[in-house]
């Protein structure tokens, strides 16, 4: 069932995304067109307008990634179509993660998508450079791979856990009657504010002078990782227990 979910979710998501990747890249390449071709009247306007209307698609899909978690959960789960959604046979747990990974792969896709685009409109990236980059991965130490890894995974972790502490916010701020929104608004900061000054203060007790950059974001995916779990434990409880539909 949870494939099932995750197919409708993909579809449903990449409706509204897709077609917006699509016109960021687009866009995009007529930049770089005009960028380094407005020799003339005409082609300064045509500048200033594609660089308008491509910094709107760069901000517009950076933030429609983020902004589509929000709303599918509150709409699907919490909003008019929480009627449906949760009358039919799967855990409320099986719902979250399939907006949970939609929205992440989404999200990955959306920032690839940007900086792809900002590499094309500005001619920083080009094939051979690409190629050269894939080629030196093998000449990387493993201490190096290693520390490159950590990095990214702990990065992902943290776009996850921005994601569960959405979700957990919504999920907690709809169990009130009325101003469901502000409330959830509400427990999203202090969520964020509490758990981050939490993790500030126990991390700077394990940290030493003596400790390394690798080992601090291993302690830092551990806190990612515990803290998930306690926000999809929040939020599987409020949606079971505490579901107050709109």
């Amino acid at each position: 069932m949870l494939g099932k979910l995750l197919k409708y979710e993909l579809k449903a998501s990449g409706r509204i995304l897709l077609p917006m990747f699509g016109a960021l890249i687009i866009v995009s390449v007529a930049a770089y067109h005009t960028w380094f071709s407005a020799y003339s009247l005409v082609g300064h306007v045509a500048e200033m307008v594609m660089t308008m209307l491509y910094y709107a698609f760069f901000c517009g899909t950076c933030a429609l990634s983020m902004i589509i978690s929000v709303t599918r959960f509150r709409k699907n789960i919490l909003g008019s179509e929480g009627y449906l959604m949760n009358t039919i046979p799967v855990s409320p747990m099986a719902n979250v993660f399939a907006k949970l990974i939609v929205a992440t792969l989404y999200q990955v896709v959306g920032w690839f998508v940007a900086f792809l685009s900002l590499g094309i409109c500005t001619r920083s990236i080009h094939l051979d450079d690409i190629t050269y980059a894939i080629r030196s991965i093998g000449t990387l130490s493993s201490e190096t791979r290693v520390s490159v890894l950590v990095f990214w995974f702990s990065c992902f972790l943290g776009l996850v856990l921005f994601n569960v502490a959405v979700y957990t916010a919504l999920a907690v701020g709809h169990s009130f009657n009325g101003a469901k929104l502000i409330k959830s608004i509400g427990v999203f900061l202090l969520l964020w504010i509490g758990g981050s000054t939490v993790m500030g203060v126990v991390l700077s007790h394990l940290f030493t002078e003596n400790t390394s950059w690798q080992l601090e974001y291993v302690y830092l995916i551990i806190f990612e990782v515990a803290y998930s779990l306690i926000g999809l434990a929040l939020t599987n409880y409020f949606l079971k227990n505490r579901l107050n539909l709109e």
